[in-house]
C-alpha cells in the first residue's frame, strides 16, 4: 500500500489535516475561532487561503510568537515546520474551503519552477451555521500580549550593540556554508549567551527557495538585501557537482573543501536574474514575503535571496542546529551546528571556512560577510584555517 501511495503515477497528492482527509470544522455566523496551523509536510509549502468570499483571517502569531498587533490577511504562507495562529470569522452560513493554492503572486519567493513543492489541494471545510439567536459579530482582538524583553525590537539598534555576526549560505549540492553536515561537534560558529547576534542568510540557488529553520532562538527579520553574492551552478555534464560564479558569470576563486577541480568548468556562466531583486521589489502585496520586524524560527529564503536577521541569545547554551526544513534536503546533509557558550568561555575553534573559503565570498579579497561595512568581529573569533582573509573594508 505504501509503495502504491508513493507512486506519482497513481495521482495521490493529499495532506491530512489532524489525521483526516478534508475534515469539517463547524462554527457559527460571526463567531471568531482561533486556528493554530502547523505545516508538518515533508517538503510541501502551503499557501493557505479561504477559497470563497464570506470569511476573513487575522494573523495573531508566527512560530509561537505574537505579532506586534493583529492584522488581516487573505493568505498565509507556511514552509515545512512553520506555524501560524490565525483568527477566522465568517459572515454568512454555508460551507467554505480552507485550501492551499499555487499562487502566481508568490513566484518571486517560491519559484514557479519549484511547482512540485507547492501544495495545491483543499485542507478542510469550514461549515458555518446560523446562530439560534441574532447577535452581532464577535470582535477580532485589537491587541496582543507584550513580548518578553529578549524579543525587543532590534531593527534600529546601533552597530555597537551587535556582538557577533555569522553567514548562513545555502548551496546547490544541498550543502550549507559549502559543506554537508559532518557531525554534532563540527561547530561552524561559536558565540556567547546573552549576546545580540546579526546573521546574514544567503540562498545561492537561482531558481529554488529553501526554508531555513534555526533551533533554540527565534529571530527578528530585519531586511531583504541586495544580492551581491556568488551563485551556485551544477556542472553541465556531471549534475552532481557544482561551482560558484559571480553575478557577471566569472568562475569564483573561492570554492569549497570538496570542489571538483578535475572537471572542465565553464569559465563564464551567467545566472538567470528572474527572481533577483528582492530588496527593491514591492513586497507588501506578496504574501510569501515576511513583514520586516516579525519574529520567526522558520523562513523561506527566496532564490538569489539575501536576508538579515537579529536575535538575543537568551539563557540557553549548547549545540544549536540550523538546517533546511525540506526534509529530503536535510537528509542529504543540508544543515550545520553552531555552539552557544557561557559568558567567559572561548569562542575560538569554530570551522567557519570550508577549504579556506568563507560563505558569501567569491573573490579572495571579498570581506566576510560582504554585506557589512566597518565591522571587525565578523566570525566571532572562529578559526580561519590558514586562509589569509580580509575581515573588513
Amino acid at each position: 500500500m505504501e509503495d502504491w501511495l508513493m507512486d506519482p503515477a497513481n495521482g495521490v497528492d493529499y495532506l491530512l489535516t489532524n489525521g483526516q482527509l478534508w475534515p469539517k470544522v463547524t462554527l457559527t455566523v460571526g463567531e471568531v475561532k482561533r486556528f493554530r496551523i502547523m505545516n508538518g509536510a515533508t517538503i510541501e509549502v502551503l499557501e493557505i487561503t479561504i477559497k470563497e468570499l464570506g470569511c476573513e483571517m487575522m494573523v495573531l502569531a508566527w512560530d509561537g510568537i505574537y505579532v506586534d498587533a493583529p492584522y488581516r490577511t487573505r493568505m498565509v504562507v507556511l514552509s515545512g515546520g512553520a506555524r501560524v495562529d490565525v483568527a477566522v470569522r465568517c459572515w454568512f452560513s454555508g460551507d467554505f474551503t480552507m485550501t492551499s493554492i499555487m499562487a502566481e503572486e508568490n513566484d518571486p519567493v517560491l519559484a514557479s519552477e519549484y511547482w512540485q513543492m507547492r501544495f495545491d489541494q483543499n485542507l478542510l471545510t469550514l461549515h458555518v451555521e446560523e446562530k439560534a439567536a441574532v447577535f452581532g459579530l464577535e470582535h477580532f482582538p485589537t491587541s496582543l500580549p507584550a513580548h518578553p524583553g529578549y524579543y525587543r525590537d532590534l531593527r534600529t539598534i546601533d552597530d555597537s550593540e551587535i556582538d557577533g555576526r555569522f553567514v548562513i549560505e545555502f548551496g546547490p549540492e544541498h550543502e550549507v556554508n559549502r559543506e554537508h553536515f559532518k557531525d554534532a561537534a563540527h561547530y561552524r560558529y561559536k558565540y556567547k549567551v546573552g549576546t545580540i547576534q546579526e546573521w546574514f542568510i544567503i540562498n545561492t540557488e537561482q531558481l529554488k527557495p529553501h526554508p531555513l529553520h534555526i533551533h533554540v532562538n527565534h529571530f527578528q527579520v530585519i531586511s531583504y538585501n541586495e544580492y551581491t553574492h556568488p551563485w551556485g551552478a551544477l556542472h553541465p555534464v556531471n549534475k552532481t557537482k557544482s561551482a560558484y560564479y559571480d553575478l557577471q558569470g566569472n568562475l569564483c576563486d573561492q570554492q569549497f573543501l570538496h570542489f571538483a577541480h578535475n572537471l572542465d568548468w565553464p569559465t563564464s556562466n551567467t545566472p538567470s536574474f528572474k527572481y533577483h531583486g528582492h530588496h527593491n521589489r514591492s513586497r507588501d502585496s506578496i504574501p510569501a514575503y515576511i513583514p520586516l520586524g516579525e519574529w520567526r524560527d522558520t523562513i523561506n529564503v527566496p532564490p538569489l535571496g539575501s536576508m538579515t536577521i537579529r536575535f538575543v541569545a537568551d539563557r540557553y547554551t549548547g549545540t544549536q542546529m540550523i538546517h533546511c526544513h525540506n526534509l529530503n534536503h536535510v537528509d542529504r546533509g543540508m544543515g550545520l551546528v553552531v555552539e552557544i557558550v557561557e559568558e567567559g568561555e572561548s569562542t575560538h575553534g569554530a570551522f567557519t571556512a570550508s577549504g579556506g573559503a568563507y560563505p558569501g565570498t567569491c573573490g579572495r579579497t571579498d570581506p566576510y560577510p560582504d554585506v557589512v561595512t566597518g565591522a571587525t568581529n565578523f566570525n566571532g573569533g572562529g578559526q580561519d584555517h590558514g586562509h589569509d582573509h580580509m575581515h573588513g573594508h
